[in-house]
C-alpha cells in the first residue's frame, strides 16, 4: 500500500459553509494533526487574504495558520496585491469607479453609458479572459494589503515576445486612494 505523502483538503463545503464548520470536520482536522499528516487547505477565494481565511478558520475552531492555505493566484506588490477581475469584484468595482469619475475623467475621457453595469463588467471580465488566454495583455485588479480595499486597477497590455520582449503598462487608482503609492505597489 502506498504511504499517504499529503493530504490536500477544499475549504468551501468540504470543511465549512460559509466559514461555519460542517459537523465532524473540526475534530477530523485535528485528527490529522496529531497523526502528523503534511496538509493543505485549499479554496479558490480570491477575496479574502489567506491570513484572514486562517483567522476564520481557527475562530470557528480549525487548528490552522495562514501557511496552511492555498488561494488562487495572487501577485504580491509593496502594501497591495493584485487579481483577476471576477463577478464578485462588481460591486466594489462599480462604486469605486462611480465616485472616481470625475478624478478619472482626464485619463479615461470617454465612459460608454453602460461602463458601470453589471452587464458590462461581465463583457470586460469576458474580454480581459480572452486576452490572457492569446497572451496579448493580463488585466488585474488591485487591493491593499491588510483590508483587501480594491484601489484600482493595472494592466500590462500590448505584449510583444520573440527577441524583445515588450509590453506596456496601464493603472487606473480611486480618487480616495490616489497619490499614497498603491499603483507604484503594483508595478
Amino acid at each position: 500500500m502506498r504511504r499517504i505523502r499529503a493530504v490536500l483538503i477544499d475549504i468551501d463545503g468540504v470543511l465549512t459553509v460559509s466559514w461555519k464548520p460542517l459537523p465532524g470536520a473540526v475534530a477530523a482536522l485535528k485528527w490529522l494533526r496529531a497523526a502528523a499528516f503534511p496538509l493543505a487547505l485549499v479554496t479558490n477565494t480570491t477575496s479574502r487574504t489567506r491570513a484572514s481565511i486562517a483567522s476564520a478558520l481557527a475562530e470557528a475552531g480549525f487548528p490552522v495558520t495562514a501557511d496552511d492555505i492555498l488561494t488562487a493566484p495572487v501577485i504580491a506588490g509593496h502594501g497591495v496585491t493584485l487579481r483577476l477581475p471576477q463577478s464578485m469584484d462588481y460591486t466594489a468595482w462599480a462604486a469605486l469607479r462611480e465616485q472616481s469619475r470625475a478624478f478619472l475623467t482626464p485619463w479615461e475621457p470617454i465612459w460608454p453609458a453602460d461602463d458601470l453595469t453589471r452587464t458590462a463588467f461581465r463583457r470586460r471580465i469576458r474580454r480581459y479572459a480572452e486576452d490572457q488566454r492569446n497572451d496579448l495583455a493580463y488585466a488585474c485588479l488591485v487591493f491593499r494589503t491588510g483590508d483587501d480595499a480594491l484601489v484600482g486597477g493595472l494592466t500590462l497590455a500590448n505584449i510583444r515576445r520573440g527577441v524583445a520582449q515588450a509590453g506596456s503598462i496601464g493603472y487606473w487608482v480611486g480618487d480616495a486612494f490616489s497619490g499614497r503609492g498603491w499603483a507604484a505597489g503594483g508595478c
